[in-house]
């Protein structure tokens, strides 16, 4: 599933509405970033009171395996042209 960005744009810095991944007992996924300027820094919360924190930022595309948290985000740069998908276990 991709990381919506809320208003459609996906250009000029944004950050994305949040996901709760499927996790079905499996505390992996997988996520693939697409852009060419900027950085994409990928967040994650424990709890829906928590603060959301980094779990890697990049500034390349890539694909990841990373841990699921219960809620996750991304936050693109105002310079970038980021986009991002994950792969959950459903």
């Amino acid at each position: 599933m991709q990381f919506k960005d809320p208003n459609g744009v996906y250009s000029g810095g944004y950050t994305s509405d949040i996901i709760m991944p499927n996790t079905n007992k499996n505390q992996r996924g997988v996520v693939q970033v697409n852009l060419t300027t900027g950085t994409v820094d990928l967040q994650g919360r424990a709890d829906s009171s928590a603060p959301f924190v980094s779990m890697k930022t990049y500034t390349t595309a890539g694909l990841d395996e990373v841990v699921l948290a219960p809620y996750m985000r991304i936050f693109v740069s105002s310079d970038s042209d980021g986009v991002a998908y994950i792969s959950d276990t459903n």
